[in-house]
C-alpha cells in the first residue's frame, strides 16, 4: 500500500473562477482515489459529488467550543445556491466537548453520532494544574494591579486575520472599563 499525502489550501475568495476550477478538478481526481481526507472548514467539493465508499471524511473542527450559530441554523455559513447539503459526505465530526455535539449534528445536519467529542490536543496543557498555575504566577508578576480583580479576557471571534477594533466594539470596552474599573482588570 502506498501513502500519498497531499496538502490542499486555498482561498476561494481569492482565485479567479478559472484557478477555482482547476483546484476543484484537482481535488475530485485526488478524493476518488483517497481513504481518508481531512478538513478543518467547509470546502463544497468534498460534498458535490459521491464518494467513494472505502473514502472517510474527517473534519476537524476548528473551534474548541461553541459560541454562535453555525452551518443550517444561520443565514451566513451556507451559500443560498447550493442545493444539497454542504456536510453530507462527513463521516466524522471531531470537537472539543459533548456540549458541542448536538449544536454541530443540527447545524450540520448530520446523523446522530458523526459529531463526536474527541477533545482537541492544542488545548491539553490548559488541563494541566502545574502549567496553569506558573502561567497565572507569571501574569500577576509581570501585572501587580490585577491581583484581587476580575480578569476579563476579550477574544473576539474571527477565522480572518486580526483587525483594528471597530467604533462599537471601541465603545463598548471604554463602557466596560469605565462601569466595572473598581473590580476589573
Amino acid at each position: 500500500m502506498q501513502i500519498y499525502k497531499y496538502r490542499l489550501f486555498h482561498d476561494y475568495g481569492r482565485l479567479s473562477a478559472i484557478q477555482a476550477l482547476w483546484v476543484s478538478v484537482k481535488f475530485m481526481k485526488l478524493y476518488a482515489q483517497a481513504r481518508y481526507v481531512f478538513i478543518c472548514d467547509n470546502f463544497l467539493p468534498v460534498a458535490s459529488c459521491r464518494k467513494n465508499k472505502r473514502t472517510k471524511v474527517i473534519q476537524l473542527w476548528h473551534s474548541c467550543g461553541l459560541l454562535k450559530k453555525m452551518g443550517y441554523d444561520t443565514a451566513e455559513d451556507v451559500p443560498r445556491f447550493y442545493l444539497g447539503n454542504v456536510y453530507k459526505n462527513y463521516d466524522l465530526v471531531t470537537v472539543s466537548a459533548p456540549c458541542c455535539i448536538g449544536p454541530l449534528t443540527s447545524g450540520m445536519h448530520l446523523r446522530p453520532g458523526i459529531v463526536q467529542a474527541t477533545g482537541v490536543s492544542r488545548t491539553d496543557i490548559y488541563f494541566d494544574k502545574q502549567w496553569c498555575d506558573d502561567c497565572r504566577a507569571e501574569f500577576y508578576q509581570m501585572y501587580p494591579e490585577a491581583a484581587e480583580k476580575t480578569v476579563i479576557l476579550w477574544l473576539p471571534h474571527s477565522v480572518e486575520m486580526p483587525r483594528i477594533l471597530t467604533r462599537p466594539e471601541q465603545k463598548r470596552l471604554r463602557y466596560w472599563k469605565s462601569s466595572w474599573a473598581a473590580n476589573i482588570w
